[in-house]
């Protein structure tokens, strides 16, 4: 049995063996199984705690449960922490058992957090009761999904190739302006995809640049899927929001953030401008050329 304890005022103990360990006494029955893990306090107003310190960025799902640990009863108060904050808190009164080791008193939970290096997440047993009659029992599964960061640079699936796909394990992160730069081949009915097994996380100033490889009148309905997730923080590329319209080349477009991902859609022609309004910027244009030409002769030395 390993025990760590701090004179006195708490301890925590867990058993690394293959075997169950019993141990009774006055007042409580305790039953390790094989890898369980125990904390005690024995002193008001402190805590034993276990802590898990973050190995690396990303994005970890803690889930598991507080349970007493004495057949005869007892209580407990538990609670979660990050970096010293509360997240959970449960208060565990349990009076009666039936069984010498039978099924004893919990307090689930279930945490999921972006997390960076070196964050600290603690499990604690303490506060205003003593648990003098028998240790509390953690089980916690930890979780990670890894998250890649894109600050202020750019990420080109397609390169020199020019169309091509980069797929994210994870999560993915774009933030200070980071630009997503699309190709699209419109001869060759496709484009750049972006697949990012996790989360995406657009923030609110992500921008996107489409180029076109081979601007073509496509037919209305036609579509590309740019991106793809498993799901995202709800934000929109800046200046591109859910449905918008807008023309690209010899095409209209609409932009989709759809449940999997994000879609470029063809509605057709781009707008031409109507007969009056082109007349008009044909005359504008044919006044500056001749205003050029009357300043480049005035100017003239012959």
């Amino acid at each position: 049995m390993d025990v760590w304890w701090n004179d006195g005022l708490g301890d925590v103990a867990h058993n690394g063996t293959d075997h169950p360990i019993l141990a009774a006494d006055v007042g409580e029955r305790l039953d390790w199984q094989p890898g369980a893990l125990s904390l005690r306090n024995v002193a008001a107003n402190h805590a034993s705690v276990v802590r898990f310190t973050v190995p690396s960025a990303g994005h970890y799902d803690f889930s598991g449960s507080f349970y007493l640990n004495n057949a005869l009863g007892g209580h407990s108060d538990v609670g979660i922490a990050q970096n010293y904050d509360s997240l959970f808190s449960a208060s565990n009164h349990v009076v009666s058992l039936f069984g010498v080791f039978g099924l004893t008193g919990k307090a689930p939970f279930s945490l999921s957090l972006l997390l960076s290096q070196n964050e600290t997440i603690d499990f604690g047993v303490g506060g205003s009761h003593l648990d003098e009659l028998g240790d509390t029992g953690l089980n916690v599964t930890v979780n990670l999904t890894p998250v890649t960061t894109i600050d202020g640079d750019t990420i080109a699936p397609g390169g020199g190739d020019p169309i091509g796909d980069v797929k994210i394990d994870g999560d993915l992160t774009l933030k200070n302006g980071a630009k997503y730069v699309v190709d699209l081949d419109l001869a060759g009915l496709k484009s750049d995809y972006l697949g990012v097994d996790g989360t995406l996380n657009l923030g609110t100033d992500s921008l996107l640049d489409l180029n076109l490889i081979n601007d073509l009148l496509l037919g209305a309905g036609k579509e590309f899927q740019i991106v793809g997730y498993g799901g995202s923080d709800g934000n929109y590329f800046k200046g591109f929001a859910d449905g918008y319209r807008f023309d690209r080349g010899r095409n209209r477009w609409e932009i989709d953030y759809r449940p999997g991902g994000i879609y470029l859609t063809a509605l057709g022609a781009a707008a031409v401008p109507e007969p009056s309004s082109l007349a008009l910027l044909l005359l504008a244009a044919g006044l500056l050329g001749v205003r050029r030409r009357s300043q480049v002769s005035g100017n003239s030395v012959w």
